[in-house]
């Protein structure tokens, strides 16, 4: 596999060669994606795109795609997932909080952020993807500190 620098032409060493083709053939067919969104209940175009994309990478490259979800419930699904898309809800329903009023209602939020952390923990231990994507900005923190452990 000649590649061209500068106007000289570059002979790519073996070893290079044999990771090159080792990691075409199995790591990339083998990937785990995780990705982690409230709820995929919603007619939105966020929850389209995320769909689409899902199941692209199902049908086209093989990978092993799973969702969470934080606030999914009983809702259906309004767009199709193929159906090696794997789907979890961690019910921690977030919007109990609202039933409270000033201390009791930021101390029900940590106990429900508390929660996502460990049952999101647990899941990311349970799966081990290879890549984890934050549909929102805030459960990025929670992933990064669940990474930590």
């Amino acid at each position: 596999m000649p590649k061209k620098y500068h106007r000289t032409t570059v002979e790519m060493p073996k070893i290079c060669q044999f990771f090159y083709v080792y990691l075409q053939r199995n790591s990339i067919n083998d990937m785990k994606i995780l990705y982690v969104t409230d709820a995929l209940a919603i007619w939105g175009g966020i929850e389209r795109v995320l769909s689409d994309k899902m199941n692209y990478l199902v049908r086209e490259y093989g990978y092993e795609v799973y969702v969470v979800t934080a606030d999914q419930g009983a809702h259906p699904i309004p767009f199709p997932l193929d159906e090696r898309i794997h789907v979890k809800d961690l019910s921690i329903r977030f919007h109990q909080q609202y039933k409270y009023h000033g201390l009791r209602r930021i101390l029900k939020y940590w106990e429900l952020e508390r929660l996502f952390r460990d049952r999101l923990e647990r899941y990311i231990i349970e799966i081990r993807p290879d890549i984890i994507s934050c549909i929102r900005d805030g459960y990025a923190n929670t992933v990064l500190s669940t990474k930590r452990h």
